[in-house]
């Protein structure tokens, strides 16, 4: 039996990039993140005299996370443009598990792909992106501002 009640602030992220070409983009993604909750788990053995086993952690922390990405624009019109991006980097975890056998690791490797992304505007430009990976899973909507 496992319960679990953890809370998540979602991403908050910003993005700087700068075109290579006139179709890549390389671009440095910092995000934030806080988590809360608490959680155990339970376990029975039956037969053979083994002890039930009873753990619970608390979580309350949040993740910093630098992600280099990759993004090719396969399509640009003015006003207009549709791509997908590959993302790899690392998150530092901070204060993120208490309690009995909790153990994690403060730093961990972070990966995304976005599929598809499309961003509408010229300067001030708002995006909708589908991707999974350690950031989001489904969709994200923004804005932005082009230097």
């Amino acid at each position: 039996h496992t319960a679990c009640g953890v809370r998540h602030t979602g991403p908050s992220a910003a993005e700087f990039g700068s075109r290579t070409s006139r179709k890549w983009t390389i671009s440095l993604m910092t995000s934030f993140n806080h988590v809360a909750g608490a959680s155990s788990v339970q376990a029975y053995q039956s037969g053979d005299g083994y002890d039930v086993t009873f753990r619970t952690a608390s979580v309350n922390g949040y993740n910093i996370a630098i992600i280099p990405r990759w993004r090719y624009d396969y399509i640009i019109k003015p006003g207009f443009r549709m791509y997908s991006s590959f993302g790899m980097g690392f998150g530092l975890y901070v204060n993120y598990h208490t309690g009995e056998d909790s153990y994690y690791e403060p730093v961990q490797g972070e990966i995304q792909l976005v599929p598809l992304g499309i961003t509408f505007g010229r300067k001030w430009f708002g995006l909708v992106e589908t991707g999974f990976g350690s950031q989001y899973v489904g969709g994200r909507i923004g804005f932005g501002y082009r230097f």
